[in-house]
C-alpha cells in the first residue's frame, strides 16, 4: 500500500514468474502499482502452461492477449494440442515485447563451457522402497474419500510427500537410509578429493539441516545458504566459496535459486 501511493514512471519486476498467476497475492501486489511503463524480467515466463505467459504479458501490456479465457480458447489449448499455426501467431503477437537471449549467445558467457547434464536413477532400499508405497497408497485412499474442493491439495500433499520420502525417509518421520543420500555422499566426495567445487540445492530446509548434520559427522567442508540467514552472510558464503576456500556450498531452492 505504501508503494502504491507514488505514481512511477517505470516498475521493473524481478523474477517475473513469481506473479505468473494473476490471482497470486505477488501478483495482486505489482498490479496495484501505478506506473507509465512496467518491464518484467523472468528467466522461466512458461514454466507449467502457457497461461503463465498471459499473466505475465497482461501485466506489462494489459489487453494484448485479450482476457484470460479467450487467451486460453485461442492460444493455449490449441498450442498445447500441437497446432504450429497457434504457435506462430503467438510469436508474431509478443515478438516485439519479449527480449530475449540465451547464455550461447555472443558476448553473454563466453568463459562458459558447454553444459553436461548427467540424470543419475537412485534405487531405492527395500524400507524406502516399502515406505514409498504405503505414502502413496495412504495418500491415494485420502484423494479417493476427499471432496471434489479438497482433492487439490490431497493431490499436492501426496506428491509432496513422495518426494520428500525419495530425499530421506526422516523427512516423513520415519527411520531407515536414504538411497540418495548415498548416491550424493559418492559425488561429493569424488569432488572434494579431486579438488573441485559443488553446489548442492535443496527444496525442502530439512533436507539442509539433515545434510549438515551428515556432513559434519563426515568432516566434509560446507555452508548452508537458506532464507532465515542476513544478506550479508549469504553473501560471504557465496564470496567463499567462489574465491575457492569452500569446497561444498548446500543452498535451500528458494533462497539461493533466485539470490
Amino acid at each position: 500500500p505504501t508503494l502504491a501511493e507514488t505514481a512511477w514512471g517505470m516498475v521493473v519486476a524481478d523474477e517475473a514468474q513469481h506473479a505468473k498467476s494473476s490471482r497470486a497475492a505477488a501478483s495482486t501486489a505489482v498490479r496495484s502499482l501505478p506506473s507509465l511503463v512496467r518491464v518484467a524480467l523472468t528467466g522461466t515466463p512458461v514454466e507449467n502452461d502457457l497461461e503463465e505467459l498471459w499473466s505475465i504479458l497482461d501485466w506489462t501490456t494489459p489487453g494484448l492477449l485479450g482476457t484470460r479465457a479467450a487467451f486460453r480458447r485461442q492460444f493455449a489449448q490449441p498450442v498445447e494440442a500441437g497446432s504450429q499455426i497457434a504457435a506462430d501467431e503467438l510469436a508474431t503477437l509478443v515478438r516485439q515485447l519479449v527480449l530475449r537471449r540465451r547464455k550461447t549467445d555472443p558476448g553473454i558467457a563466453p568463459d562458459l563451457p558447454p553444459k553436461t547434464v548427467t540424470d543419475l536413477a537412485v534405487t531405492f532400499g527395500s524400507a524406502q522402497a516399502r515406505l514409498y508405497e504405503q505414502t502413496v497408497a495412504a495418500g491415494m485412499q485420502r484423494v479417493r474419500e476427499s471432496t471434489s474442493m479438497q482433492r487439490r491439495g490431497q493431490v499436492l500433499a501426496l506428491i509432496t510427500r513422495c518426494k520428500q520420502v525419495c530425499d530421506h525417509p526422516a523427512l516423513v518421520e520415519h527411520r531407515g537410509a536414504s538411497a540418495k543420500l548415498d548416491v550424493l555422499d559418492d559425488l561429493v566426495d569424488t569432488i572434494v578429493a579431486e579438488d573441485g567445487r559443488a553446489l548442492v540445492f535443496t527444496q525442502y530446509v530439512r533436507m539442509g539441516e539433515l545434510l549438515v548434520d551428515h556432513w559434519t559427522e563426515r568432516e566434509v567442508p560446507h555452508r548452508f545458504l537458506h532464507g532465515s540467514l542476513p544478506v550479508g552472510q549469504r553473501q560471504r558464503m557465496v564470496d567463499e566459496f567462489q574465491a575457492g576456500d569452500l569446497p561444498v556450498l548446500l543452498l535451500s531452492l528458494r533462497a539461493g535459486g533466485t539470490g
